[in-house]
């Protein structure tokens, strides 16, 4: 998938193309997969938007919802794997569409206009208290479109966090990795603990991506570079 952070596009494209590929691949991978498209789509949407101020009134609406279709895209064919890779629950695949129509419609527009106005404290207590109401919710009508205001919420999280801090990196990598190990070891803990790992993971890979491994100097002519020492060529002896 094409943005900003390129460790968390990678990641993101590589589980579309999982998800995509259930059909041949394993029907086992079509929940917990579309589950964790929705929180890293979100995360991604919210991302990509994050620059741009909102318009009055109901211009920020219709400028959003005329991007809609490129992004929905996806989404349908996800609908469609899901009817081939599960054709006995056709439930799946209408969730997966209401969720995001609903999405794109109604929860992204509010959540843009409402989070904001949270601070980092109170977005992390949000974000938690969505993480935990995720397995009280059984239908996948109400548990994906909960999963993409999941998705939202870690990305303004992360936002408002430090950029590339290995620590936050390390916390939210072993965070993910218990998670994931839980819900491999214990799978009726899997409601809970895929989304959380899937939430960790995003932020360790979104921190990953503006990690610098060899910082770069600042020069007079504005180019991020190293200083470098250069003597003069020598001009070459005549013949």
């Amino acid at each position: 998938m094409k943005g900003e952070l390129r460790a968390l596009g990678m990641v993101h494209g590589l589980l579309l193309g999982l998800v995509l590929a259930a059909p041949w691949v394993g029907a086992q991978v079509m929940h917990w997969g579309v589950e964790a498209l929705f929180i890293m789509g979100a995360f991604q949407l919210r991302l990509a938007d994050r620059r741009f101020a909102l318009r009055p009134g109901w211009r920020g609406w219709i400028s959003h919802i005329r991007m809609a279709p490129q992004r929905l895209a996806a989404w349908a064919a996800l609908a469609i794997a899901g009817l081939i890779a599960l054709p006995h629950e056709p439930g799946v695949s209408a969730a997966i569409l209401f969720a995001a129509l609903l999405g794109e419609l109604l929860l992204y527009p509010a959540c843009v206009w409402l989070l904001p106005r949270f601070s980092r404290r109170q977005l992390g207590l949000f974000l938690a208290l969505m993480l935990l109401s995720g397995p009280i919710l059984d239908m996948d009508m109400l548990r994906l479109p909960l999963l993409f205001v999941t998705g939202m919420s870690a990305c303004l999280f992360w936002l408002r966090g430090p950029d590339g801090d290995v620590r936050a990196f390390a916390v939210a990598l072993a965070g993910g990795g218990a998670a994931a190990l839980a819900a491999l070891l214990w799978p009726m803990t899997g409601p809970l603990c895929v989304p959380f790992a899937t939430v960790a993971g995003t932020v360790a890979l979104a921190h990953l991506s503006v990690m610098r491994r060899h910082p770069h100097h600042w020069r007079l002519d504005g180019q991020a570079s190293g200083f470098r020492l250069s003597l003069p060529r020598l001009p070459s002896r005549p013949f």
